[in-house]
Parts: C-alpha cells; sequence; structure tokens
C-alpha cells in the first residue's frame, strides 16, 4: 500500500495519513473544492468571526438600554400611545423591578439565539474547511462557545463594550481588568440567575418539549398543500419549491450536536462561575437538569436524528472538546474569585487562588 501511494507522488514530501470518515459523513462540497478557494474562505471565516466576536455586544448593550421601562415609556409617548405610557408610570416599584429583571436576560436571550440559531455560525464553520460533517460541527462547537462563554457571558458582565474595555487594559495595564472583573461580575449574577429561570421554564417547555419550530413547519407544509392540489385539478405540476417545503419539519428536527452540546455548556458555565459568587445559581443549574435530562432523554431516541442518519455515531469526537472547554470555564471562575480577594485587598487569598488557578 505505501509503494502505491509513493508511486502518486512526484518527489518526496511530508505527508500526513489520518482515518477517512465514513461515507455518510464526508463533505464533498470541501473535499472537491479547489485549495485556492478552500484557503480563501478559510481565512475569509476567521476574519467573520473576529469581527463578530469584538463587535455584538454593542448592540446587544443599546438595545438592552432600550428595553428598560423607562426607555420604554418615553417610546410610547413619542409616538402618541400616553395610555400605556401612564399605565408604565404607575407601576410599583417592586412591579418594575421585577419586569426589567426579566427583560435584560429575555433580551440577551433572544439575541443570542437570533445569533446562534441563525445558521450564520453553522456557514462560518463550513467555510473552514472540514472535510467530514463531525469536524464541521467541531469547528462549530468552538466557535458557539467562544461566542457564548466570552461574549454573552463575559462581556455582558463588562461596562461599556468589549472593544474599549479591551482599548483600556491595553492603555493603562491588567490591573484595570482585575478592577473591572472584580465588580463588574458578581453585579450581574442577578441577570444570570434570571437567564436559568427562563432557559428552564420558557425556553425548554417551547423548543424542546412542543417542538414549536417544527409545527409551525409543518403548518406551512399543510398550508402549501392546497394550491398544490389545486395545481393537480387543472392538470398541472406542482412547483419543484414544494418539495423544499415538504422537507422543511424533517430538516428542523435534525440533531445538530454543537447546539445541544453548547446550551449545556452555557448553563454549567454559568453554575460554575457563578457559584462562589452566588451559591443560590446551583439550585438553578439542579433545576435545568432535572427537566431537560428526561426531554433530551426522550427527543434524542424518538424525535431527533443526526444528518448523517439515524445509524450514525460521532464516536465521542465531542467530549474530549467540552471537557477541555469546561476547564477553562473553571480557571476562570477561579481568577473571577481572585480578582474580588484582591478588590478586598486579602492578598493571601489571593495568592492562593492564583496558585489553584495554575494547578488547573
Amino acid at each position: 500500500a505505501c509503494a502505491e501511494v509513493r508511486s502518486l507522488l512526484a518527489a518526496d514530501i511530508l505527508t500526513e495519513a489520518r482515518p477517512a470518515p465514513v461515507p455518510s459523513d464526508v463533505c464533498h462540497a470541501n473535499v472537491l473544492a479547489p485549495p485556492r478557494r478552500k484557503y480563501l474562505k478559510r481565512y475569509l471565516a476567521i476574519l467573520a468571526v473576529v469581527t463578530l466576536i469584538l463587535l455584538w455586544n454593542i448592540p446587544a448593550v443599546l438595545i438592552q438600554g432600550l428595553v428598560n421601562l423607562d426607555s420604554a415609556e418615553l417610546l410610547f409617548r413619542e409616538l402618541g400611545a400616553t395610555a400605556i405610557a401612564d399605565a408604565l408610570q404607575r407601576l410599583e416599584l417592586s412591579e418594575r423591578v421585577t419586569i426589567e429583571g426579566w427583560l435584560a436576560p429575555l433580551t440577551v436571550l433572544t439575541l443570542r439565539s437570533l445569533t446562534l440559531y441563525s445558521g450564520l455560525l453553522s456557514f462560518l464553520a463550513r467555510w473552514l474547511g472540514g472535510e467530514s460533517y463531525t469536524k464541521i460541527h467541531l469547528a462549530m462547537l468552538d466557535m458557539i462557545w467562544v461566542f457564548n462563554f466570552f461574549i454573552v457571558l463575559l462581556a455582558s458582565c463588562l461596562i461599556g463594550t468589549l472593544w474599549g474595555t479591551i482599548a483600556e487594559v491595553l492603555e493603562n495595564g491588567l490591573c484595570v481588568l482585575v478592577q473591572v472583573i472584580g465588580r463588574s461580575v458578581p453585579q450581574q449574577s442577578t441577570l444570570f440567575l434570571n437567564f436559568l429561570v427562563q432557559e428552564a421554564l420558557l425556553v425548554v417547555p417551547v423548543i424542546d418539549i412542543l417542538q414549536v419550530f417544527p409545527l409551525l413547519l409543518l403548518l406551512v407544509q399543510k398550508l402549501a398543500n392546497l394550491p398544490r392540489a389545486a395545481l393537480l385539478l387543472v392538470g398541472l405540476p406542482p412547483h419543484r419549491l414544494y418539495g423544499k417545503v415538504r422537507s422543511l419539519p424533517k430538516k428542523m428536527q435534525t440533531l445538530i450536536y454543537p447546539y445541544k452540546y453548547t446550551r449545556a455548556m452555557m448553563v454549567f458555565n454559568i453554575g460554575v462561575l457563578f457559584a462562589c459568587i452566588s451559591p443560590l445559581v446551583i439550585v438553578f443549574v439542579l433545576l435545568w437538569l432535572l427537566i431537560i435530562v428526561p426531554v433530551w432523554a426522550y427527543n434524542f431516541t424518538r424525535i431527533l436524528k443526526p444528518r448523517q442518519g439515524a445509524a450514525f455515531d460521532s464516536g465521542g469526537a465531542f467530549w474530549p472538546k467540552v471537557a477541555r472547554r469546561q476547564l477553562v470555564a473553571l480557571l476562570a471562575s477561579q481568577l473571577v474569585l481572585a480578582a474580588i480577594h484582591a478588590l478586598n485587598r486579602s492578598m493571601a487569598t489571593f495568592g492562593v487562588l492564583l496558585v489553584l488557578a495554575a494547578g488547573t
């Protein structure tokens, strides 16, 4: 076999042999693409991901500023809806705090979902050039985890934008970063407690239990049957678009490993990061697990199947990467706790936590 391979090469060059993916897992579009096009698409994808990471929380901060009740009251007055504005003004303090406490995490959850599930990161992961769908999904998992952890979780705790914080750290040194993390992260614990409650009591019932999106697409499919039946009555063939509409509900029930892994990782990352600041977060993580474990166990065996087919098994390709990312979250939580101790001038415990972080 080695002699046959050597006969295909014009000269002695360094080669790398890797196990080929199973046929159902091969991404032929990437395997057959010209090398120059693959390199160009890879660099454009990396540039797009870096741009998204640096700039995403700018509109997120602006929208979060607009969804508070004071801004909503001013907006309704400018639109002439004075009755709604007066009703908002008459709310009790406890009612305002409750509503605003739910609006902020709901905004983060909505913006995060629109970004992650729009297909943008899946598209960029494919442009990175993986020869199998498993490798594409592994690259996608990395992108989503970086987005969730560094942008949604950590950058949401920063005052201002991520880009502005980086510029300030470069200008004034790491002491600024220690102060920002030590002060801002504890202040956001309530935001992410509400985030966990909404994930457990809103997202899981609507998305995982009711399967709302496949149901809506099933309704679209049923409505598409009406013009198709009319065309068949007059002897005309249905439009080819009907075949694509008909397949939409099944596509929405595809098991995409990065989406499931990163949802669970986001919940665990919140628990690990805030457990030392607000131990109550552990209760909400356990609540989410209590609800999601039986739901996913049912969905994975009865409803969802991988793109490669029901018989496909990833062979544990995702778990080592997930475990390493969780170690990064643990390290970040130790550094946050060290920053809090440094701000409280407890240098002995600060040093111990740094040693613990180095050991991690």
